[in-house]
């Protein structure tokens, strides 16, 4: 994630697919709310980069800064490359024009005098077309974008300004000169897709309806995977020394064709969730681990849980030689058990990563309830950060075994701590009659689920879940509540934890969204698959 480390600056290599700063209504944070988060520093923008546009990005550590590292920048150089799938007439040229604003984020060349000047240079054929740097000494908005149709080269994947459509805008600010000093972002992997022959496209009609790449011999989906990988890169090597476990590719991949995607790395395992009933081939399959850099990986067709599994409904479509039945990946001080063959899930929900975190630093001496608790992690993360008890709740007895092995995997004694097989309703309705009572209580429950007790439903029981839930909570205490449903609305989930704290007199209260990790909500998401709240009393 940085490039280079300046007194009180930095650059960043921003990837595709985010904006500089947090969008207003937007949920997911902007890069440089990120990074400040993880570099532990508040930072501000001495320049922007588009949403799609990935590379160089100058921050500052102090806001009194900013105007000093601006003059620093327009006395540099800032260099560019981008793709192209049209050859320029010249080799080296330079454009000027007068850039306007015309409505809301529109920006077009109007007559009058120029105010943007940009510098091209034709570098080489690549595998999309050919090569371009731009070179620019003002900084307008969409400059190189608006400058390189009206130069004939309409930048890949830039639909607004005359591009053919791509799964991102193929522009990377490549090069920072600051005080002479050069700072350099290496090209994303998806600029070196494609065919060896790019002198075929220099005869592709722009103005066709049929403006695509399909004479081409590249795979969409893999260059779909490319350009979600280089948006989370900086982030698996922010983390390499803290775990192995990360999504890949979250929402970005879904075609016309219904096929839809979802892959984690899960240490030296590739799991590819396939939805819809579309699985890719071996030697997709195959690439993508190469990618990643997994040794092994296999297919899992995801179904609807509400409809159950028929019969001896197999779910694994496919698999490398040799796949490992149980693994162990890494996140923060914990180890976890994966296995490929039990259920619709490896036994880690990643998008939880965050949460578990803050159960590992707050627990100590706390009395922690961890309900639908699945293989437990939360209750690991709890026992390992000093719970005085930790009791996980279930209506799997396997699934509390699996938990089991995850404790012993971290050197913990299962039996120094609780696991019961019971209904989450059933066991807070004894535990609110026995008036026990937890300081941290922990609510991931499922969509939907069956147990000999009846069916549960998010939108059905969860009122009640939340009102038992309040009853047995500390006064003093935390309830941390998660909803993965794209139907349930942060609203209203909102809305009943405020009526249930009312019901139960559990108010006024102080309730904090969760954090998604950046390798879920990478898309500029205003509403979040994984909902969420820390939840205590003010």
């Amino acid at each position: 994630m940085i490039l280079r480390k300046f007194n009180g600056a930095y650059v960043l290599d921003k990837p595709a697919g985010a904006s500089t700063h947090t969008p207003d209504g937007g949920v997911t944070e902007g890069f440089i709310e990120m990074a400040g988060r993880l570099l532990k520093s508040q930072l501000w923008a001495v320049h922007r980069l588009d949403n799609t546009t990935s590379g160089c990005l100058l921050v500052t550590t102090s806001s009194q800064n900013v105007d000093l590292w601006t003059k620093i920048l327009s006395k540099g150089k800032k260099k560019y490359v981008f793709i192209s799938p049209r050859k320029s007439k010249e080799s080296v040229w330079s454009f000027s024009g007068r850039i306007e604003k015309l409505g809301p984020h529109k920006f077009d060349l109007l007559s009058g005098d120029p105010n943007s000047h940009t510098t091209f240079a034709r570098l080489a054929p690549c595998g999309l077309g050919f090569l371009y740097e731009a070179e620019i000494s003002t900084g307008k908005t969409h400059q190189i974008r608006i400058h390189a149709r009206a130069s004939g080269i309409p930048i890949l994947g830039d639909v607004e300004y005359g591009g053919m459509p791509f799964s991102r805008i193929m522009l990377h600010s490549h090069c920072l000169e600051l005080d002479g000093d050069k700072t350099i972002s290496p090209l994303p992997r998806v600029f070196e897709l494609g065919t060896k022959n790019p002198e075929s496209m220099e005869n592709l009609d722009t103005n066709s309806s049929q403006n695509t790449l399909t004479n081409q011999k590249f795979d969409e989906g893999f260059a779909k995977f490319l350009i979600s990988l280089d948006r989370r890169r900086f982030l698996l090597d922010y983390y390499k020394d803290q775990g192995n476990a990360f999504r890949l590719v979250h929402r970005e991949w879904v075609t016309k064709k219904g096929v839809r995607l979802s892959v984690e790395k899960l240490g030296d395992v590739l799991q590819i969730l396939s939805y819809f009933g579309r699985d890719p081939d071996k030697n997709f399959a195959e690439a993508l681990a190469r990618e990643a850099g997994c040794e092994h990986w296999f297919v899992r067709q995801m179904f609807d849980r509400g409809k159950g599994l028929s019969g001896k409904r197999e779910n694994i479509k496919s698999s490398s030689p040799e796949l490992p039945l149980q693994w162990t990946v890494r996140e923060s001080r914990m180890k976890f058990d994966l296995r490929y063959n039990q259920g619709l899930s490896s036994g880690l929900f990643l998008d939880q990563r965050l949460n578990r975190d803050r159960i590992l630093k707050t627990s100590q001496g706390k009395r922690v309830a961890n309900f639908f608790s699945y293989t437990c992690g939360f209750s690991l993360a709890a026992a390992l950060g000093g719970a005085h008890e930790v009791v996980s709740i279930d209506t799997s007895a396997s699934s509390l075994e699996w938990g089991k092995d995850n404790f012993k995997l971290n050197g913990l004694n299962p039996e120094s701590y609780e696991f019961f097989k019971a209904d989450a309703l059933f066991f807070l309705r004894s535990s609110a009659k026995r008036n026990r009572i937890f300081d941290i209580i922990i609510l991931d429950p499922p969509t939907f689920s069956r147990s000999k007790h009846g069916t549960f439903s998010v939108k059905e029981n969860l009122s009640e879940l939340l009102e038992l839930s309040f009853k047995c909570l500390d006064k003093k205490g935390t309830l941390l509540v998660t909803v993965n449903d794209e139907n349930v609305s942060s609203e209203f989930l909102s809305r009943a934890i405020e009526t249930a704290a009312l019901k139960t007199q559990f108010s006024p209260l102080r309730v904090e969204r969760v954090h998604i990790p950046y390798d879920f909500e990478f898309p500029l998401e205003r509403n979040t698959v994984m909902k969420g709240y820390w939840v205590s009393k003010l």
